[in-house]
C-alpha cells in the first residue's frame, strides 16, 4: 500500500481485521529517510518502478497534466501550485 498520508487532510481508515486477519503490518516511511538508507542504485530502481507504476495504472490517478521530461520545470511549478488537484506526471 502507497499512501500520501501527510499530504491529506483526512485520516486513513483501515479497519484492524484488514491488518490481523492476514498477518499483515503497516509501516511508514518517508522521503528523508528513504534517501538516507538507501543506495543510490536502489533509489534510481525505485524511481523507475514508481515512474512505470504511474504511467502504467495512470487511468487510477486524477491527472492534473503530464509533461515531457523537458518542461520538468514547468512540471514542478505545476505541481507546486497553490489548490492544485490531481498529479502531475512527467514522461521521457
Amino acid at each position: 500500500m502507497v499512501v500520501y498520508g501527510r499530504m491529506a487532510d483526512e485520516p486513513i481508515p483501515v479497519h484492524a481485521s484488514a491488518l490481523l486477519d492476514r498477518g499483515l503490518t503497516l509501516r511508514g516511511a518517508t522521503i528523508g529517510r528513504w534517501v538516507a538508507t538507501t543506495t543510490p542504485e536502489q533509489r534510481a530502481s525505485d524511481t523507475r518502478t514508481a515512474g512505470l507504476i504511474a504511467q502504467a495504472l495512470s487511468d487510477h490517478f486524477d491527472v492534473a497534466a503530464i509533461y515531457p521530461i523537458g518542461e520538468l520545470s514547468d512540471a514542478i511549478r505545476h505541481a507546486a501550485k497553490p489548490g492544485k488537484t490531481g498529479t502531475v506526471l512527467v514522461r521521457p
